[in-house]
């Protein structure tokens, strides 16, 4: 079946690219025509809501595509006996299901932003360009407690922006100057200030894995002395956490006010 496959592969789509060329040469208008029927009759069988604009678009996709199986049939490059309707409507309602669970809550997504490759840490290693800063979709703090977003990147990050940005579930992360929603931010020294929209970022429960072994053991094996403060933090893959921090377990925050 494979090799089969591999000897004809191409020679659908040449024989329907044929047949779509010949019949807009005939008659575009009529081609433009039966192609919106196909989708007039697609979105009839999902039952989605006309006016729903966003829900369209999804739908004529997937219509679009049963459209072109349904002249492909026309014009002899698919099998008569093919039910372009059902395969597409199939793929429809797979796609449906997938994504018509409820939306993650804003501050799953803007914790899971730690984990992405886009982010631009600010941690002291090296130091960025203004192009880097300015280029990079959002930074992150040393301690992944603080997110600064350009404004010209917001809907990158967060599309619906307009959408959410009143909310109060963005509202109890957001950082606001006064009746500002964005904050003056100075990113390097030298650099003028600039409006960006800061986020708090979650608090993120952290497990006796983010440090070592297990309770002591790896309170021992990750502690340092931080100057600053004089409390004792643990050096972690997400930066150096004070060991009393409430994100630890608490048989480690006990510990660390036992060392103080």
């Amino acid at each position: 079946l494979i090799a089969a496959a591999n000897d004809q592969h191409g020679t659908a789509f040449r024989a329907f690219i044929k047949g779509l060329v010949k019949q807009r040469a005939d008659d575009e208008d009529a081609l433009k025509t039966e192609i919106e029927e196909h989708l007039s009759t697609f979105r009839d069988r999902t039952g989605v809501d006309g006016n729903d604009g966003s829900v369209l678009r999804i739908v004529d996709a997937f219509g679009l595509v049963y459209a072109a199986g349904r002249l492909a049939r026309k014009y002899g490059a698919l099998p008569k006996q093919l039910h372009c309707g059902a395969a597409a409507l199939a793929c429809y309602r797979l796609y449906r299901d997938h994504n018509d669970g409820l939306p993650k809550p804003f501050d799953e997504r803007i914790a899971e932003l730690t984990a992405s490759v886009e982010a631009l840490r600010l941690d002291g290693s090296s130091t960025p360009s203004i192009d880097e800063i300015m280029d990079a979709p959002f930074l992150l703090d040393k301690m992944d407690t603080r997110m600064w977003i350009h404004p010209s990147k917001i809907e990158h990050v967060f599309p619906e922006w307009d959408t959410i940005k009143n909310t109060a579930a963005v509202l109890k992360y957001i950082k606001r100057d006064g009746a500002h929603m964005k904050v003056k931010k100075k990113i390097l020294p030298g650099q003028k200030t600039k409006r960006w929209y800061c986020f708090r970022m979650p608090v993120k429960k952290l497990s006796t894995d983010e440090g070592g072994d297990h309770g002591r053991k790896a309170r021992h094996a990750g502690r340092i002395d931080h100057q600053a403060s004089g409390r004792l933090c643990v050096c972690t893959r997400g930066g150096v956490i004070p060991a009393d921090d409430q994100r630890w377990p608490v048989e480690w925050r006990q510990c660390a006010v036992e060392e103080r």
